[in-house]
C-alpha cells in the first residue's frame, strides 16, 4: 500500500511539473523570442542590452532556453552569428561540443567565401 502511495505521489509530482513547464506566460514568451532574437544579431552588445533587460543570466540561458529547437550556441552558429557563439560559450563557462566546433567551421568558412 506504501508502495503504491510513493509512486502515485511520484507520478503526481511530476505531472505537475510537466503541466507548469508547459504553461509559461504570453510576456515570458516574448522575453524569450527577445533573447533568441538577439542571439541571432551576432551583435555582442544587443544580446548583452536583451539579457540585462530580460533579467536572465548567461548561465540561465544556456541551461534552457531552446531557440527554433536548438541550444543557444547552435542556434547563433546556425544563424551565422559566430561573435554571440563564441560569446555565450565563453560567458556561460562552457566548451563548444564537438558538433559546434564543426558547425562553427562551416561558417567561418563561408563567411571567408562572401569576404573574397
Amino acid at each position: 500500500m506504501r508502495k503504491l502511495v510513493k509512486v502515485s505521489m511520484l507520478m503526481l509530482g511530476s505531472f505537475l511539473i510537466v503541466q507548469n513547464a508547459a504553461a509559461i506566460s504570453k510576456s515570458e514568451e516574448n522575453r524569450l523570442v527577445k533573447v533568441c532574437e538577439a542571439i541571432q544579431s551576432n551583435s555582442r552588445l544587443q544580446l548583452s542590452k536583451t539579457l540585462k533587460n530580460t533579467r536572465l543570466s548567461h548561465q540561465a540561458i544556456m541551461k534552457g532556453l531552446v531557440c527554433n529547437g536548438d541550444d543557444p550556441i547552435s542556434f547563433a552558429l546556425k544563424n551565422g552569428a559566430v561573435k554571440n557563439a563564441k560569446y555565450l560559450a565563453h560567458r556561460s563557462g562552457q566548451d563548444m561540443t564537438d558538433s559546434q566546433l564543426v558547425l562553427l567551421a562551416k561558417v567561418t568558412q563561408e563567411q571567408a567565401k562572401r569576404k573574397g
